[in-house]
């Protein structure tokens, strides 16, 4: 008995170090530039603003125009009331927003204009859900720790480096200034999180 358990536990470590290298690489993130080069069509990569702001986007997954999106929305509003770390909470609220940009600029490369302007707005919701739990957790008197702070900062300022981007290449025809707008007001409400 032992004899199998140990055959079959070496099998999966054999199959798992097969296996783990492929999985890692399909959950890679697309480079923000790679991402942006993408979504505006034809624009050169190096047309594109150095990226003053360490800060990788997470990985977009699935598209709203998507037959099984609606699984992805089901998954996500699961988690989001499963989590009750207020850590845990904010970094799912920060990673939500980020995704939901991605999303945003993938589906305005496709030019699905209204899809990606609405999108780009549950980001934003997302985004000040997690700024107001930041605020509201630290106006009990609690500390918050760096990381989460520093995530906030570098997450809001990589928005607002991404929009400004798209924006400078499509100056006649931005249809995100409402939420370019919206990014800077959230990046003000953080100036009062130290």
């Amino acid at each position: 008995m032992t004899k199998r358990i140990l055959i079959l536990f070496t099998f999966l470590l054999f199959m798992g170090a097969i296996a783990a290298p492929r999985i890692v690489h399909a959950l890679t993130p697309i480079p923000l530039k790679e991402a942006v080069a993408q979504t505006t069509e034809g624009v050169p990569v190096e047309q594109l603003q150095q990226s003053p702001v360490d800060y990788v986007l997470a990985y977009p997954g699935i598209l709203p125009d998507h037959p099984l999106y609606f699984v992805k929305q089901l998954r996500d509003s699961i988690l989001d009331v499963l989590i009750v770390d207020p850590y845990k909470k904010i970094e799912f609220q920060v990673r939500q927003a980020d995704k939901k940009l991605g999303m945003a600029l993938l589906l305005y490369g496709k030019g699905k204009v209204s899809l990606a302007q609405s999108t780009l707005k549950e980001g934003e919701k997302s985004m000040e859900m997690a700024i107001d739990s930041a605020v509201q957790y630290k106006s009990e008197g609690k500390e918050l720790p760096g990381f989460v702070t520093d995530m906030l900062r570098n997450a809001s300022a990589k928005h607002e480096q991404v929009l400004g981007d798209v924006e400078s290449q499509n100056k006649d025809s931005f249809p995100f200034s409402e939420s370019l707008t919206t990014i800077r007001k959230l990046q003000q409400d953080l100036a009062n999180i130290k």
